[in-house]
């Protein structure tokens, strides 16, 4: 198994296909930064699974909503829950988020949560997808993006040690690297054909990496917050769950 959204077709579909509602923290970053903005403007959801943020913004008066995602179910899921609920002229597509097929300036705003740029592959993959945001962004339109930050987990440094007689009996080289790791549930069970099947995995930045990569594309970081740091009101971010970026596109264009 080679693609992540193999995955979210598969063992993974339950755990996404009904999610609803926003978290603490995208209710947080969406009130300060969202929300204030045109509703009529165009809005891509990179990595929607069954819609969740479509129909959540779709209830607060946004109206030019497209979501995009790899897993044919999921996008099927969606598209089956606006025709039940009346929701007319969203669009769900299937897309990459390394390779978006949008023409360039094309939305105001660019939600890449759920972690969606830790499940493209690693550096490489997820360089190519910042550099797409950037691209399918008018100038002064803004990222909304989360990922998984390898310090945000204290177990992390001892699951990568438990995984790489793994990563070497399946001579899954590439992978070597700790900020590799697998999923490790199925919904409500675990994934313990990972020790026998090629799975794909996900990428957990280090400290300040995901940052360097959005700054290195020329975006402006208005916000850097962690789910503790959210959860706990803090103005700073502090080691601990995933990490939160909103940026912006500048005005006179990308700084190379």
């Amino acid at each position: 198994m080679d693609h992540l959204y193999q995955l979210y077709d598969g063992p993974m579909y339950e755990s996404w296909a009904d999610l609803e509602h926003l978290t603490v923290e995208e209710a947080f970053l969406f009130e300060r930064h969202l929300l204030a903005r045109d509703r009529a403007a165009p809005l891509l959801d990179v990595g929607t699974g069954g819609g969740r943020f479509v129909f959540e913004l779709w209830q607060r008066g946004f109206r030019d909503l497209c979501g995009i995602d790899l897993s044919t179910r999921l996008l099927q899921a969606a598209r089956d829950r606006a025709h039940r609920a009346g929701v007319n002229g969203v669009r769900f597509l299937e897309r990459s988020a390394t390779d978006l097929g949008f023409p360039d300036a094309t939305f105001d705003t660019v939600l890449a949560l759920q972690q969606v740029t830790s499940f493209v592959g690693g550096p490489a993959e997820a360089d190519r997808a910042v550099g797409e945001y950037l691209r399918v962004l008018k100038p002064g339109g803004l990222l909304f993006a989360s990922v998984l930050q390898y310090g945000g987990r204290r177990w992390n440094p001892l699951l990568s040690a438990v995984v790489l007689p793994v990563k070497l009996l399946k001579r899954e080289l590439g992978a070597l690297d700790p900020r590799y790791l697998p999923s490790l549930r199925f919904h409500q069970r675990w994934n313990t054909e990972y020790l026998w099947s090629k799975q794909p995995y996900l990428y957990w930045f280090a400290r300040d990496e995901f940052q360097a990569l959005i700054l290195r594309h020329g975006f402006e970081i208005l916000q850097v917050q962690t789910s503790r740091s959210i959860r706990e009101g803090l103005p700073a971010p502090r080691t601990g769950g995933m990490l939160f970026v909103v940026a912006r596109k500048p005005l006179e264009g990308p700084r190379r």
